[in-house]
């Protein structure tokens, strides 16, 4: 339910709306998302006291012209919606925004739903801004994890660094998986994103490290992009990371054994 009763003033200013007395709403009540609240409690009153409407009734028989003939657009259109749902389309949210005990949103379960009729082809494209809100690399990730599950199921999690050191076939895996246009944003390589995406460890944050530091090395043009300094600093740490190198497989060969769809994978919520 909505966490304050109907504010008085907005209520009249909404009665006198549907008798045509006043063409809007003061822009005092709808100007700001800080108004959420006042717009749920008129929302409520309309659709439980004028309409005697339940939770699902709102959710099920919502629509854009019931919403104009009520004068109630400019009250929904202040309302705070997810990335992924859209203000017209997918009315039936407000029914889990006025009533959450009663209608519920399981929001990771819909952004695959939407991910996976993407990439079977249901959906030619993804929802304007889906990959865009402060939460956007939860959402990448999120379907990253679900890709792989998908293409990799068996695949260990040392198999799983190979393919995304691999330049060419990261690539490919994330242009097949309808991925590479929106990672680019919020990390810096396919590594990058496969390393947050895995359980923390230090044996994986070792690996990481040595990797970065290993592909600067690897670098054509080191000499360009690395200051002297740093140079000089990667020339003396070469020949200890060497000599780690060895029992650092060892230890990477008989530790990491760990599949990609196992339930330790980090919960991004």
């Amino acid at each position: 339910m909505p966490t304050e009763k109907v504010n008085i003033g907005i209520l009249s200013e909404y009665e006198d709306v549907l008798i045509g007395k006043r063409a809007n709403f003061s822009s005092m009540y709808f100007s700001e998302k800080k108004n959420n609240n006042v717009a749920l409690s008129l929302l409520d009153h309309v659709f439980r006291n004028m309409l005697e409407w339940s939770p699902k009734d709102v959710r099920d028989h919502i629509t854009p012209e019931l919403l104009s003939r009520l004068h109630l657009k400019r009250v929904v259109t202040s309302l705070d919606f997810p990335n992924e749902l859209q203000k017209t389309k997918d009315l039936w949210y407000l029914a889990h925004l006025l009533y959450p005990e009663n209608i519920d949103y399981n929001r990771t379960k819909y952004l695959l739903s939407i991910y996976s009729a993407v990439l079977s082809g249901k959906k030619s494209k993804f929802p304007k801004n889906f990959f865009g809100g402060s939460d956007a690399e939860f959402i990448v990730a999120l379907c990253f994890n679900e890709a792989i599950n998908k293409k990799c199921p068996n695949y260990s999690l040392k198999e799983l660094y190979a393919l995304f050191t691999d330049p060419v076939k990261a690539d490919k895996f994330l242009t097949k998986a309808k991925l590479k246009q929106s990672y680019i944003y919020y990390y810096d390589s396919p590594f990058e994103l496969l390393h947050e995406s895995v359980p923390d460890s230090s044996l994986n944050n070792f690996f990481y490290e040595y990797t970065v530091f290993r592909k600067a090395l690897e670098a054509k043009n080191l000499s360009d992009t690395v200051s002297p300094d740093h140079l000089k600093f990667y020339k003396a740490d070469c020949g200890l990371l060497l000599s780690m190198k060895r029992r650092f497989i060892q230890a990477f060969n008989k530790t990491l054994t760990l599949q990609v769809n196992d339930p330790r994978l980090k919960s991004r919520t």
